[in-house]
């Protein structure tokens, strides 16, 4: 295995990254039997993974994404094995995905297979593996796709937020979490519009590009993904000299504000006494992650535009609604026949009540939002804004 996993091309990284990776592919054949091949997938197999660096050790940011390719197993045998390799190579998490062998000329176009087709790594298992999914091109990639990408993008941006950062500093690890499911966001928006362009592509830097030559007429969202793309391809500032991770204050490592900062933004600069809304700083109680939360509103409104101007094209008929109401009734009528939840349109409430700004937070969308989630699961009467978020997100991952 001699790719680099990475945008730094650095052997201390590669070397790292190699390490887990063959501890979580032997770990794989010792527990699945009839285990074909493994193949990583995500922004490690197109070497543009996201990592931090302290000293001499290196983190992968997020988590290992792997397809799990096997003769009859499926996700009862995989899914016990992702939080014990997990915690083998010391992350947050392994996604392992299973496929059959037999099924792979058969598989749907999505975004998960046109980007394992085109930019997966096999890691185990015959070399040309993949030949054998269909080599789709990108105008193949439906609506459908870039819809379910942005309710994906919505459970993201509720899981990095919180109404507590406006009473105090979030610690290093929410900070970049918040961050993290900001450019997210971001990104999801932007691949959910090049999708509609039929222009999506497999690696994050060239969807960058394109975007920029796609939407053009509108600067502000170009740059907003041009940061987001950035921060995902060195989050700590490596490349630009920077080094270090979010809580490395050591000399020529970046210092907390440094790695979670927007960048060519002073972090936190004249925030004091400030207070969000509208996405802009008001005078008001102190909001110490006022320039973040900014930031963090801007993608969520930017995920929700996206998903209001894609409705009309996404359905052949024209879907079109006055208010986030009318879009949770027209998606619970849907229900039955799609992948779509009660969590995922209380989700969608809940964003876009709180998306005019935290101090401005639609009460209604909120108790809206609370009766959709009731459907699934026991709600407590008159929960707020913060109690719903956390149990719409809790229920999303153990649905």
């Amino acid at each position: 295995m001699t790719t680099h996993f990475t945008i730094h091309q650095d052997e201390a990284i590669d070397r790292r990254i190699r390490a887990d990776l063959e501890t979580i592919v032997s770990g794989l054949r010792e527990r699945l039997p009839d285990l074909i091949a493994v193949v990583l997938t995500g922004g490690f197999s197109r070497s543009e993974g996201s990592i931090l660096r302290k000293g001499d050790e290196v983190t992968p940011l997020n988590d290992y994404d792997l397809i799990v390719i096997m003769e009859k197993s499926g996700r009862a045998e995989v899914a016990p094995l992702e939080d014990e390799l997990a915690a083998r190579v010391g992350i947050r998490h392994i996604d392992l995905l299973p496929r059959l062998f037999d099924e792979l000329p058969k598989l749907p176009c999505t975004i998960l297979h046109y980007d394992l087709r085109h930019g997966g790594l096999v890691l185990l298992g015959p070399k040309d593996i993949l030949a054998t999914i269909p080599a789709w091109h990108e105008r193949e990639i439906s609506l459908a796709e870039a819809e379910k990408l942005l309710f994906n993008r919505i459970l993201c941006l509720l899981e990095g937020f919180s109404l507590e950062f406006l009473q105090r500093t979030p610690n290093p690890e929410e900070m970049l979490f918040l961050r993290f499911q900001t450019a997210k966001g971001v990104l999801g928006a932007s691949d959910a519009l090049l999708v509609f362009k039929r222009r999506y592509h497999w690696l994050y830097s060239e969807r960058a590009e394109r975007f920029a030559l796609e939407y053009k007429f509108d600067p502000k969202k170009v740059e907003m993904v041009r940061r987001a793309t950035e921060f995902k391809l060195d989050p700590a500032g490596i490349s630009a000299g920077r080094g270090g991770t979010a809580a490395d204050n050591s000399a020529g490592g970046a210092s907390f504000a440094e790695a979670t900062e927007p960048r060519g933004t002073p972090a936190l600069q004249g925030t004091e006494n400030l207070s969000v809304t509208e996405g802009v700083c008001r005078a008001g109680p102190p909001c110490p992650a006022a320039d973040m939360i900014d930031d963090w509103l801007e993608a969520s409104r930017f995920v929700l535009e996206t998903l209001k101007f894609l409705l009309p094209f996404r359905y052949p008929y024209g879907v079109t609604f006055q208010g986030w109401p009318e879009a949770a009734q027209f998606y619970a009528d849907l229900r039955a026949n799609r992948w779509l939840t009660w969590v995922e349109i209380a989700e969608m409430l809940l964003l876009a009540a709180i998306s005019a700004g935290p101090k401005e937070i639609d009460e209604d969308l909120v108790r809206l939002a609370g009766e959709y989630l009731s459907k699934h699961k026991e709600v407590p009467a008159g929960a707020d804004w913060e109690t719903l978020r956390r149990l719409a997100v809790e229920a999303w991952h153990r649905r």
